[in-house]
């Protein structure tokens, strides 16, 4: 028995991506996650399911006749509330879930999340995000004020850790990226902080980023 979840229909030209998760099954499943702490989906049940039929939705959980009784399958699992809830627009509901759900398990909910067309409760309600995924999400959705917030509040921190994002790969690095972003969306004094961070961390790189970013600061106040 499975819970299938459709993905973000809002936009016609977007891949609609399913979420589907075991929720019983008759056999022993290989158990999602093993490989990856951060996994935070369903343990499916091991129970006889010859011939299922879904009966009715009872005490949080699906009542299933099978060939040997019935077999009431619980709906528990915090991932599949919220993506119940939110398919039933109850997402003031489906809001508690989210702030109950274990830090460690933010990033893989954030993507769910995404999944079903709401980054904006990912942005908004999971405080546990990693920095990289937070300003990507940003970035991505144009949140410019959250990440201008960021910057603002954090901008030390944020430079120490992501001073050697994308080095390895050339061309910009990352913390450049997000300081083109920012002038990109006319956020000149954001970015001018920025390269005041990038000039007090004492490193050649953070050097290099800042005189990039002030150059281009500079060819636009011509």
């Amino acid at each position: 028995v499975h819970v299938v979840f459709l993905g973000n229909l809002a936009e016609e030209d977007t891949v609609c991506e399913l979420d589907t998760y075991t929720i019983a099954s008759s056999r022993s499943v290989p158990l999602q996650g093993t490989n990856s702490p951060d996994d935070f989906t369903p343990t499916p049940v091991i129970a006889s399911l010859s011939h299922p039929h879904i009966l009715n939705y009872h005490s949080g959980g699906l009542l299933v006749s099978t060939d040997v009784g019935l077999r009431l399958l619980p709906l528990s699992h915090p991932l599949i509330r919220i993506g119940t809830l939110l398919a039933a627009n109850l997402t003031e509901k489906a809001r508690k879930w989210i702030f109950d759900t274990p830090k460690a398990h933010h990033d893989f909910l954030a993507h769910f999340l995404i999944r079903r067309g709401r980054a904006d409760l990912a942005i908004r309600d999971l405080n546990g995000l990693s920095l990289e995924t937070y300003i990507d999400l940003c970035i991505r959705y144009e949140r410019t004020s959250e990440l201008e917030n960021l910057i603002n509040t954090h901008g030390g921190q944020v430079v120490k850790e992501i001073s050697s994002w994308g080095r390895e790969e050339g061309g910009y690095s990352a913390i450049s990226a997000i300081g083109l972003y920012m002038l990109g969306k006319d956020k000149i004094d954001c970015v001018t902080r920025l390269v005041g961070q990038l000039m007090s961390c004492g490193t050649d790189e953070g050097l290099v980023d800042a005189i990039k970013l002030a150059s281009l600061i500079g060819a636009l106040d011509q």
